[in-house]
């Protein structure tokens, strides 16, 4: 092969060779069917005094997903060229996922109008993009130079403390067909957030980690960042207790429940898709028609469903958020629902109820409306049990309770796997983060704990 042209297409000179993965340095992702697109880009952004890594600079004998991965981990930010054959390549998804979940500084260049797969519209909802197709010269050179000049001056982000990360999977490095080990229940304290008045009802992390939601007796939800402790807004309005708090899939609502009897909806502050960015705080919807008030709700994993607990009819309701509709009522608890929880796929919802046990129920989907069909109870905690949370990866179900404790089941066999004990009052909700290494529980102690 000669020297400075691509391994994988000999024919076509590479523009530069990619900077030492030491230094500051942007990691950028695209194709190999577009490096006649794409190789002009990084030409460009090496112009505006940035350094850039992108995989023809790995060493020779080195492996693959390793050196991928270690790039992308120290990179001070990611760029992706988007095209219709970067969305279909699994490498570039793998690495978008990469650098979302590692929280990393995202820019997204479009090099030709693509229409993105609903998952990645949802993932890349709200990260900034330029439309390089429609732009003249000047204006995309003015923009994608704002964009990035930062970038050059930031230095690297520290990585998060704990183990080096994963190695993406890449096509020509097959993932190996060990099953995965099994996860380590949390069972540490990590920290402490004080500052409600009163009870705190439950906790929800953000899609990105960065946000931890409160709800409390105090008649307000709370937002807090969850590596320091620090308490960032209030968010007041429910004319009761706010029992429940949960996250869109894409960061950009907060549905929150309350004894005034409706669940309702807040705009976190990131941006819709119009670009218009809503001030945080801003009540957008409010759901009504339980029977009582309302203890819990969860989106679903692709946001299309609101599930709702009923306090007073013992019955957990799905919602449509977009029109605030309500589609289905799931009946058969013998005490108030009090907590409800989709899996990770979607296919299950959990429920936490006054009647001591937790209830795995399937979702029932479509556009009939029936009673969703009840699959398996999990008994055990010996009082109500106030909140649910499946882990991440769906292999553990998180169950709360007024008898002090947690406790962590195996969803697929109903088998009790461990408990927490350690706060000074019942503990009425749990949320993993979502890397699942926290878990949050929430108390009547007015404390919130983190156990890793």
């Amino acid at each position: 092969m000669a020297a400075g042209t691509s391994s994988r297409n000999p024919d076509v000179p590479i523009p530069f060779d990619a900077c030492d993965p030491s230094g500051t340095f942007v990691f950028v992702s695209y194709a190999h069917e577009d490096k006649a697109l794409a190789y002009p880009e990084l030409r460009r952004i090496r112009s505006l005094g940035i350094q850039v890594w992108y995989d023809e600079g790995i060493e020779p004998g080195s492996e693959w997903p390793q050196a991928i991965a270690d790039a992308l981990y120290g990179a001070a930010a990611f760029v992706v060229m988007i095209t219709s054959a970067a969305v279909a390549s699994r490498n570039v998804r793998n690495e978008i996922n990469a650098a979302l979940n590692w929280g990393k500084p995202f820019f997204a260049v479009h090099l030709t109008q693509t229409q993105l797969p609903l998952g990645l519209e949802l993932q890349m909802g709200d990260v900034q993009a330029v439309m390089r197709w429609q732009m003249d010269e000047g204006s995309y050179a003015r923009k994608l130079g704002r964009a990035l000049a930062s970038y050059a001056e930031a230095g690297n982000k520290a990585p998060p403390a704990g183990p080096p990360a994963p190695a993406v999977p890449r096509a020509s490095t097959p993932a190996p067909s060990q099953p995965a080990p099994a996860p380590v229940p949390p069972s540490h304290l990590a920290r402490t957030l004080t500052g409600h008045t009163d009870t705190i009802a439950e906790v929800a992390f953000s899609p990105d980690g960065r946000l931890l939601a409160t709800a409390s007796g105090d008649e307000t939800a709370r937002l807090w960042d969850p590596a320091t402790g620090k308490q960032l807004r209030t968010l007041a309005g429910h004319g009761n207790a706010v029992y429940g708090v949960a996250f869109s899939p894409d960061g950009r609502l907060l549905a929150t429940a309350s004894a005034d009897g409706t669940a309702r909806l807040w705009a976190t502050g990131k941006y819709l898709r119009t670009g218009k960015q809503l001030r945080t705080g801003k009540q957008l919807r409010t759901l009504a028609g339980h029977d009582g008030g309302v203890r819990a709700v969860a989106f679903s994993p692709d946001g299309r469903l609101l599930a709702t607990a009923g306090d007073d009819d013992n019955t957990a309701r799905l919602w449509d958020p977009a029109t605030g509709k309500q589609l289905r009522t799931l009946a058969g608890h013998d005490g108030p629902v009090v907590g409800v929880a989709f899996s990770p796929d979607g296919c299950l919802l959990a429920t936490a109820s006054g009647d001591n046990t937790a209830r795995l129920w399937d979702p029932a989907t479509g556009k009939q409306l029936r009673t969703g069909k009840q699959l398996r109870t999990l008994a055990g905690h010996d009082g109500p049990v106030y909140g649910v949370a499946f882990s991440p990866d769906g292999r553990l179900l998180a169950t709360a309770s007024y008898d002090t404790t947690a406790r962590l089941w195996d969803p697929a066999t109903g088998k009790h796997l461990r408990t927490l004990a350690g706060h000074d009052g019942p503990v009425s909700g749990v949320a993993f983060s979502p890397d699942g290494r926290l878990l949050a529980t929430a108390s009547y102690d007015t404390t919130a704990r983190l156990w890793d």
